[in-house]
């Protein structure tokens, strides 16, 4: 347990005194858990103990404790050295200026926004509300399948004492005194929409490179998410089949770039035999490597 804790006090500690606080009972399936503060403020927790648990230990790390880490390169670097694993990532993305809202995350339900091939994905909280409502949201998929979303109406839920009536009443006048300020600039809640994405271990592994490169995953997740980042090259989270293809056909890739010319000459040399060629070149043991990442699992039986 002391790894992740060290990990994480080294980076948090430059912002304040990084404090774990134990609770009193466990969770996610622990015996044990503790609250991560940084002076006092909550940015995640830990969980340890228990027999079904094979001596692991679980971090979760909330987004305010993400946002003091700053630079999370260092993070995933020391993580991906350690071999740990990522089980879980949510990625959000705040709108403000009225572009993406309930209605728009709504209508791409239905126009195939959400569609990645098969079935269409589940669609739960589109129903009707009354004016009183505070704050809308809409879950796309199932909660405990690898992929996840949920849109909703963050301003909304940020002030909940005040009715959509009101809300709906709101101006940008700095006098309202109802302003809220996000990103450091002020603007009017009303507007303020967020999209999330949850991704999860289920399936298939999460590449640690996720954290860094946020935009990408998000935007490729789903149809939809790639309209709201234009300019990010969208990424999807492979299965491990096609993930060891890929790492098969760089690996492929980078043999004929160096040897190529090489294996040309020999099997002319051979009179193009090529069953000749490949046994003075070809090992008598795997590439672990090759193996680990899923290389033998997109070879048909």
């Amino acid at each position: 347990m002391n790894g992740p804790l060290d990990l994480l006090d080294r980076h948090l500690g430059r912002v304040g005194t990084f404090n774990v606080e134990e609770r009193g009972g466990g969770s996610l399936g622990y015996d044990s858990s503790a609250s991560l503060t940084v002076d006092g403020t909550s940015v995640g927790r830990i969980s340890w103990g228990g027999k079904s648990q094979r001596d692991t230990v679980h971090v979760s790390l909330m987004g305010t404790g993400c946002a003091m880490a700053g630079d999370v390169a260092p993070i995933v670097a020391a993580c991906a050295r350690e071999d740990w694993r990522l089980s879980r990532v949510d990625i959000a993305a705040d709108f403000v200026d009225g572009s993406v809202n309930y209605d728009t995350f709504l209508e791409a339900t239905r126009t195939g926004g959400f569609h990645c091939g098969r079935r269409p994905p589940i669609v739960d909280g589109a129903g009707p509300l009354d004016s009183s409502d505070r704050g809308r949201t809409i879950y796309v998929g199932r909660r405990d399948s690898d992929k996840f979303a949920r849109g909703y109406e963050k301003g909304l839920k940020e002030l909940p004492d005040l009715t959509r009536a009101a809300w709906e009443e709101f101006g940008t006048d700095p006098g309202s005194g109802l302003r809220t300020k996000v990103d450091g600039a002020w603007i009017n809640p009303a507007n303020w929409f967020r999209s999330e994405l949850e991704l999860k271990a289920k399936k298939r592994p999460l590449p640690w490179d996720i954290v860094e490169r946020r935009d990408q995953y998000y935007a490729g997740a789903y149809p939809y998410f790639a309209q709201h980042l234009p300019k990010a090259e969208p990424l999807a989270i492979l299965s491990p089949q096609r993930q060891g293809a890929l790492a098969l056909e760089e690996v492929l890739a980078n043999i004929q770039r160096q040897y190529g010319s090489a294996l040309f000459t020999a099997l002319m040399a051979h009179q193009g035999d090529i069953g000749a060629v490949f046994a003075k070149i070809v090992g008598d043991k795997h590439n672990e490597r090759l193996v680990q990442a899923g290389a033998l699992l997109s070879v048909p039986a």
